[in-house]
């Protein structure tokens, strides 16, 4: 088939095998000493060049740790929730935060609205995506990050959620991590400091894993 092509496509062409087949080389290596991930990420429909690319971006370790906190995460804070096949969605690396919002719509049919949500008459959240589940009068909310979540910020956000299902302003909360396109930092997740406050918070959250 290549040898249809002219010459300027023929070129890129042969580039492009040449990063798949340098991709697929890097990712034997890596399996030698991350087993683990390499086979979660498969199963999770990551290609050869997706897997290069994520353990190019990202702390390998961290990246598993997050990954195996996220399945128990959905597993046991949602226990009586179908299981849903995110991966049924390919969402690719995403340029900037909104993008992660209307990804999120999409794939959960919430409402993208920007509402104040009162702890008290001081202390509020505004949540990225909203939701009722049937017969509910109280709302549930989807939180969005795109890329490499970090600070005290994004700590406090969590620890508020929790106050506020508490409180029973919020049915539930789920967080939700897309990768960004940005490369010049680690692309997708929580840092180790927001990682343990969803956990200690009891907050459940899916890694959406780019396929390429």
């Amino acid at each position: 088939m290549m040898d249809k092509l002219d010459g300027p496509a023929k070129a890129a062409a042969r580039a492009l095998v040449g990063r798949a087949g340098r991709a697929a080389d890097a990712v034997k290596e890596w399996e030698k000493t991350q087993p683990e991930l390499i086979a979660i990420l498969r199963n999770r429909r990551a290609s050869e060049q997706g897997i290069y690319h994520l353990l190019n971006t990202n702390d390998p370790d961290h990246l598993l740790k997050v990954l195996k906190a996220s399945e128990d995460s959905m597993r046991h804070l949602l226990p009586d929730t179908p299981p849903k096949d995110w991966d049924n969605f390919i969402p690719e690396y995403l340029p900037r935060g909104s993008a992660g919002e209307d990804v999120l719509v999409a794939l959960t049919g919430g409402t993208l609205k920007k509402e104040r949500t009162y702890l008290t008459s001081k202390s509020y959240r505004y949540m990225d995506v909203r939701f009722f589940d049937p017969g509910s009068l109280i709302p549930g909310a989807y939180e969005s990050k795109v890329g490499f979540a970090k600070g005290k910020k994004t700590v406090a956000q969590i620890v508020k959620d929790r106050k506020l299902i508490d409180a029973g302003k919020i049915e539930q909360v789920e967080w939700h991590f897309f990768a960004s396109s940005n490369t010049q930092a680690q692309t997708i997740g929580p840092s180790k400091e927001v990682l343990q406050a969803l956990i200690d918070n009891k907050i459940p959250f899916h890694i959406h894993i780019p396929h390429i």
